[in-house]
């Protein structure tokens, strides 16, 4: 598949592509869904889980990208000295959450697209989010570029909330000019000048709305995730039809596009806009 890179997923066992099947199609954000390619690494044992029929589960996920696990629940929470804690997820299965069934809402703005904050850790500011379908997405800018200047003022004297003005809410064609540092592959960093356009777009509007899902169990923070900071779900784990047949000590993988993973910004190692392999374990499956 066109993304994972040759390396393959972290996991001894190697699997070629035709050995894959293809989940039953389903919905997804209002419109028909093919299906994905997914491979069973160990069978489980009990009775299989079935689209329809309600199940509290609990699950361990690893997302890989070649040979990196960028994300797991298997170290959602970090611990003194640099440890972590597995965390399993624990979720109602049976149906697709609501917020997925229909198309992301959306709503008209002008700007950049682009959105910077300061790092708790790193002294500066940095680029967390590009919007979808705005100017910032036609440039070179990468989220976790580190701003230096805007029109030429260094970003210090500006301040994080001048700073986001700047890039926000200006007149429709206003142009702004960014420099930027972006960390090298092997060490060091390089400068980059990047211009940006203001414009109409719209605007994805991110729902996580904690109404919109099943209740998950077991402490946290109470919303839909468990071990939230470290280890969010990809949006795969929640549909139905991509876990259907899997029974309780049963292991899968599943090729994951973006749309059903972590989105067109990616996530840790994850790059924007790349499949990856999700390895879902389940833990245990209680009918409700």
């Amino acid at each position: 598949a066109q993304g994972l890179g040759s390396a393959g997923p972290a996991h001894a066992k190697k699997i070629s592509l035709d050995e894959y099947s293809k989940s039953p199609e389903f919905p997804w954000r209002g419109q028909p869904h093919e299906g994905l390619l997914y491979y069973d690494l160990k069978p489980g044992s009990g009775a299989p889980l079935k689209p329809g029929q309600a199940t509290k589960l609990e699950v361990n996920f690893d997302c890989k990208y070649k040979s990196i696990i960028a994300v797991s629940s298997r170290s959602a929470v970090t611990l003194a000295q640099n440890r972590t804690l597995e965390k399993p997820l624990v979720f109602k299965y049976g149906k697709l959450p609501v917020m997925y069934t229909v198309p992301e809402p959306t709503t008209e703005v002008v700007g950049t697209g682009i959105l910077v904050d300061r790092d708790p850790i790193v002294d500066g500011l940095f680029v967390v989010q590009l919007d979808l379908n705005s100017p910032a997405r036609e440039t070179e800018l990468k989220v976790n570029d580190k701003v230096l200047t805007v029109n030429g003022e260094d970003v210090d004297n500006l301040g994080k909330e001048k700073v986001r003005k700047l890039l926000a809410g200006g007149p429709d064609g206003t142009l702004v000019d960014l420099k930027v540092q972006r960390f090298v592959r092997g060490g060091g960093f390089e400068t980059i000048d990047v211009q940006v356009k203001q414009q109409t777009y719209q605007r994805v509007i991110v729902q996580r709305r904690k109404e919109d899902f099943a209740k998950l169990e077991g402490g946290g923070g109470g919303g839909m995730f468990s071990g939230e900071d470290l280890a969010p779900p990809p949006n795969a784990l929640f549909v139905p039809e991509l876990l259907a047949g899997m029974k309780k000590g049963g292991v899968r993988r599943i090729i994951v596009p973006p749309e059903l993973g972590y989105g067109p910004d990616g996530k840790n190692e994850i790059p924007p806009g790349k499949e990856f392999y999700l390895e879902v374990e389940i833990i245990n499956a209680e009918a409700q």
